[in-house]
């Protein structure tokens, strides 16, 4: 079993995820080595930096070196097909051969419940079918990422997990789905997340996710989906636009309900996560006291 003292590389260890996931490993004793972009600052959590991108073997290779762990949470989260291409496919095959390189066998792959092709729906669960193709550019390339680890578990003898997690509860200030998320409703008249129901995580359980995943060595060349419960749409959009001062849109009617089975996790790994989903809802309240009051 691997654990405290070792070295876990960790992509993306200054997003909402990474930061999560960093500050989890070095609670528990790891050395958190973190691949970071230019001139960016990692967190507290980091014990060592290597610079670089996705795009450069030889950083990601000196990062891999001597690591026990590869927590691979860097991504290209857009529209932009040209952009997830590069980040999550040409990405993430540079990546998969420099941990091969460097001799780090053992990856966690942060993957998303975006990665199933709507069409399969709208109940999933780990074996419902990927995107195909990248006409949906983040899920179709995140699809894509998860072949190419699978085919080097397969021939190659990396020993991956793949967490494939729901909406990420986070205040994180690049919250997608936190401080982010009131940026974006601030720029539209349309509600940014129309669901009657969200499937959700919390960074910080997610993290937790992480650890199990690392340790198991029944979780080698599985996939899960990581999620700790269902939100309320109209909960969430209340205390998003309330931080504008403005009423929440109407979910449509015949808004779409997807549906995600997440009891292979529980079962297999032990998952059991905490309900944070209430306090990230208060903390998003609270975001909206303090611009209201920022206001006057």
């Amino acid at each position: 079993m691997i654990g405290a003292g070792e070295i876990a590389f960790v992509t993306g260890a200054a997003g909402t995820v990474g930061s999560a996931i960093a500050a989890r490993l070095a609670r528990d004793g790891w050395r958190v080595r973190a691949l970071v972009r230019g001139a960016g600052t990692p967190p507290a959590s980091v014990s060592e930096t290597v610079r670089g991108d996705l795009g450069d073997r030889a950083a990601l290779t000196d990062g891999a070196r001597g690591a026990a762990l590869c927590v691979h949470c860097a991504a290209e989260w857009s529209g932009d097909r040209a952009a997830c291409r590069r980040s999550n496919i040409d990405g993430v095959a540079n990546l998969v051969g420099a941990l091969l390189d460097g001799g780090c066998r053992r990856l966690v792959h942060i993957s998303t419940i975006s990665a199933y092709d709507d069409a399969a729906g709208p109940n999933f669960d780990e074996e419902s079918p990927l995107w195909a193709d990248d006409d949906n550019p983040y899920g179709g390339t995140k699809a894509e990422s998860e072949r190419i680890i699978g085919a080097a578990v397969a021939a190659r003898g990396l020993e991956a997990v793949i967490l494939r997690p729901a909406l990420v509860a986070s205040m994180h200030p690049r919250s997608h789905w936190g401080p982010l998320a009131v940026e974006r409703a601030a720029a539209t008249t349309d509600s940014i997340l129309p669901f009657p129901e969200l499937p959700q995580v919390h960074a910080d359980n997610l993290a937790g996710a992480v650890v199990l995943a690392a340790r198991a060595p029944a979780a080698r060349g599985r996939a899960y989906n990581v999620v700790d419960g269902v939100g309320a749409g109209r909960d969430y959009l209340a205390a998003v636009y309330g931080a504008l001062g403005r009423p929440a849109p109407p979910i449509p009617a015949d808004a779409p309900v997807y549906r995600y089975r997440a009891q292979r996790i529980r079962d297999e790994l032990g998952y059991a996560p905490a309900d944070l989903w209430p306090a990230f809802l208060r903390d998003l309240r609270e975001l909206a006291a303090l611009r209201n009051s920022r206001r006057r």
